[in-house]
């Protein structure tokens, strides 16, 4: 489990947001994914990949998130996930490869046995859910 603060009530988006924007106070680039239960409770925050000073050449970097899919999917309490990427976010251009990729690995999530609610990107100022920007939002009361 990370050092960052997870609430011990069912994670909403609010709180998504909240632990990925801590996690920017500790990182300059992370992949990290929340990992929850039936009840959307956080069992494991997961660092996927951390490099120091380097952004990512793709903001949704596939190997990772695959890696933690599969991680998460061999762990009996996990049912869904929050993929989260520290980085920088290019406030201008959304490009169709990272929400290809998105709908793509939210696909393979399905396969692994886990839903992916959304996948957080943030620098710390601006935060991009790709679950808004497809109009797949997620809240408890669907769960």
């Amino acid at each position: 489990m990370t050092a960052v603060p997870v609430p011990d009530w069912p994670i909403r988006p609010a709180d998504a947001v909240g632990i990925a924007l801590e996690l920017c106070e500790h990182h300059l680039f992370l992949q990290s994914a929340i990992l929850l239960d039936d009840d959307l409770l956080c069992r494991d925050i997961i660092t996927l990949s951390s490099v120091a000073d380097t952004p990512w050449h793709s903001h949704l970097d596939a190997r990772t998130i695959t890696t933690g899919l599969l991680n998460a999917a061999f762990r009996p309490s996990t049912r869904s996930m929050v993929a989260i990427t520290i980085g920088v976010v290019d406030t201008d251009v959304l490009y169709e490869g990272d929400l290809q990729h998105y709908r793509a690995t939210s696909a393979l999530a399905d396969v692994c046995g886990v839903r992916l609610l959304d996948w957080i990107v943030t620098d710390g100022d601006v935060v991009r859910s790709y679950a808004d920007i497809t109009g797949i939002g997620w809240t408890v009361g669907q769960m």
